[in-house]
């Protein structure tokens, strides 16, 4: 988050009030992925807890091999008026092999009001698979309190992540297949208790995939003016 202030003042002397505005950008380097590991699977989630202070801002940075949907405590984020997935991009991409995808676009999205202070709060990923025979995911959560401190920082690399088989059976570019039997309710909300089909992510990986900043159209449209 970056702040900055603007004023003028005209040839006779007399100056503007100071406006003052903000903007922010996401991770541009494979530091900002702060040690984030690629989770493979569909379906995920993260159980964790946030103190009594007020929640200023909070953003989620995520690349999947395509589509994903995040949850917070239950609830979807914004959608996507942009209608589209961020497709994988590269010459060698759907071969089963994390480590020949050349390109994987994240999307951000804006979690503030979706937090819960002093309690439970759970992150639940759904990942499908776009142009690419994986499935899967790498992710940074940064959420800034009112208590003075650095931002707490939750990745795909902390330890606690659990997946299970994914009740979306098929999720590629132009076919979707769900079987709502499999869903188990609550499994993306705070004081559900996991089943035996949840296992524990192998989080050792961590962040060895290169990071860069391009220039390409947008990936996420949330709003127009």
């Amino acid at each position: 988050h970056y702040k900055w202030n603007a004023s003028f003042t005209v040839s006779g002397g007399m100056s503007s009030e100071v406006t003052t505005s903000t903007f922010e950008t996401g991770p541009m380097i494979p530091g900002d992925w702060k040690n984030a590991s690629f989770l493979s699977g569909g379906q995920f989630r993260l159980s964790f807890s946030l103190p009594r202070n007020k929640v200023l801002w909070g953003r989620a940075y995520i690349g999947a091999f395509g589509c994903h949907t995040l949850h917070v405590n239950g609830n979807t984020t914004a959608p996507d008026l942009r209608g589209i997935c961020p497709w994988v991009v590269g010459e060698q991409m759907g071969k089963g092999d994390l480590g020949i995808i050349e390109n994987i676009r994240y999307q951000t999205h804006d979690i503030t009001p979706l937090l819960l202070m002093d309690t439970e709060n759970v992150f639940g990923i759904l990942a499908g698979s776009v142009m690419s025979y994986n499935s899967g995911f790498v992710g940074v959560f940064v959420i800034q309190l009112d208590d003075g401190k650095e931002p707490h920082v939750f990745t795909s690399g902390k330890k606690g992540w659990l997946q299970r088989r994914s009740f979306v059976t098929k999720g590629e570019a132009w076919e979707t297949d769900i079987d709502w039997t499999q869903e188990e309710p609550g499994w993306n909300a705070p004081g559900f208790k996991p089943s035996a089909n949840w296992t524990a992510c192998n989080t050792t990986a961590g962040s060895t995939f290169p990071g860069r900043a391009v220039q390409l159209p947008p990936t996420t449209v949330l709003g127009e003016v």
